[in-house]
This record gives structure tokens, sequence and C-alpha cells, in this order.
């Protein structure tokens, strides 16, 4: 009778065990659907950055971020700037960029000349010209200190279309440093969360630049349905590696008594 009892147990567990498998393979699978499309999207990113970059525009050559490095997260297609308010991608990035995230050409909504270093810090940056460069990183969380109005580590706001050209105006660092720094923060949730409509964006020193438009705030919100997405792909993943590896320790348990 216990032997037969056993024997029931043992193929519960075995067909539990199956069915944590089939859908960690699920999961697998999906993820790597969204990595092919995630590819897709910054390849896409890529020609249309580099067209812009090629082109009359003024705003010069365009980089885009490993993952997210793309337009500005929340910048309509429609509007002329290297980045949306991610400079990825990214994803955006996606990047940030991360990326940024999680992304589009260059406007006229851009301020025609960008911010002049403030004297408090400008004279020191210009003092550290062959320093080595930080990561992308590392040169947000300077941001954070720096640009104390414009980078939020709670509370968040959009950031001005264009702001990466302040950025390089500021920054002793190549643009593709800044770029990637810059998708590592505007494809963060909490900020594709500020790109709502009607919002107000704020330039370095924390000033007024416009307004966040309809098509920006719907661009910010696919972005961050896509980031949700991801992490709840991986949570599945984690729970199902978790699962099985339960399952596979208790049989391996019940088989030695």
């Amino acid at each position: 009778m216990t032997t037969h009892r056993l024997g029931e147990l043992l193929d519960a567990l075995e067909q539990q065990a199956s069915q944590a498998r089939s859908q960690l393979e699920s999961a697998h699978q999906r993820i790597h659907e969204l990595e092919v499309r995630n590819q897709a999207l910054e390849q896409r990113l890529g020609h249309i950055l580099d067209a812009a970059g090629g082109g009359a525009s003024a705003d010069g050559p365009s980089s885009l971020h490993d993952t997210q490095a793309a337009a500005a997260a929340g910048e309509s297609p429609g509007n002329a700037a290297p980045e949306r308010d991610s400079v990825s991608t990214e994803h955006m990035a996606t990047a940030d960029e991360p990326a940024d995230e999680a992304p589009s050409p260059s406007t006229g909504q851009q301020a025609s000349t960008a911010v002049e270093s403030s004297p408090s810090h400008g004279a020191s940056e210009a003092e550290q010209p062959a320093s080595q460069p930080p990561s992308p990183q590392a040169l947000l969380k300077q941001w954070y200190q720096r640009y104390p109005n414009a980078f939020f580590r709670g509370h968040t706001r959009p950031l001005k279309i264009g702001i990466h050209h302040d950025l390089a105006e500021r920054e002793p660092w190549p643009e593709k440093l800044i770029r990637r720094a810059l998708a590592g923060y505007v494809n963060l949730p909490r900020y594709l969360k500020s790109v709502r409509h009607g919002n107000v964006r704020v330039d370095l020193d924390g000033g007024e630049a416009g307004e966040v438009s309809e098509q920006d705030a719907h661009h910010a919100a696919e972005q961050l349905t896509s980031l949700q997405q991801k992490q709840r792909e991986r949570e599945q993943q984690a729970q199902s590696k978790r699962m099985a590896s339960k399952l596979s320790a208790l049989a391996s348990r019940h088989g030695h008594q």
C-alpha cells in the first residue's frame, strides 16, 4: 500500500516538474521573441539617427546606445530631435539606454543655443580634459549632484527636448558617453511615468522648456509597457526555475526513501 502511494506521489511530482519545465520553456521563448523585436527596433532607430545625422540638420551626427540609446522617450517621430527623452531605445536604450531605452529625429522645439556652463562647475570641468572617462552609470550619478534641478532620484520631471546638446556644451566627455548616460535615466520607469501629456519639461537649470505633447506621452507609455512586460517575463522565468528546483529536490528525497 505504501509503495503504491509513493508511486502515485512520484508520478504527481513528475507531472508537476514537467509542467514547470513547459512553463520555463514558454518563458524562454517569449523572452527570445522580445529580444528579437528589441534588436529590430534598435536597428531601425540606428538607421533613423544615422539619417538625421547625415542630413542638413544642425544637430550633427547621432549615435545609438547599446541597448536603449535612442531619442528621448516620449518625443514623436514628427519632431526632429536626434533623440526622444531617451537617447535610446534603450528599448531605449533603450536606455539607459538605457533605454533607453527606450526615438526620433530633431526639431525646432530644441533650443537655438545650448545653455552655457555655469561658473560654479564649468571651470573645474575644463581643468580635467585628459581624465579617464567614467562609465555611463557613474556619469549619471555625477549629474544627480551637478544638475539637481533636472535629474531627480525621486519625483521626476520630463527633460527638455534635445537636452543632450546642452549636456555636450557643459560636459567634457564624448557625445556617445553622454547619450548612453542620458539613456540610463530616461528609460527608468519613474521617468517614463513623468512623460505625461501637458507636463512641463525642464532644462539643466530647472527652467521650463515646453510641455509634453500627446504623441510624446503615448510613445513613453508604450516604452513603459514594454519595460514592465520584460520585468514580468524575468520574474516568471525566475519563479519557474525556483519551482523546478524545489520539485526536483522533493522528488530526489522521496526517491531515496
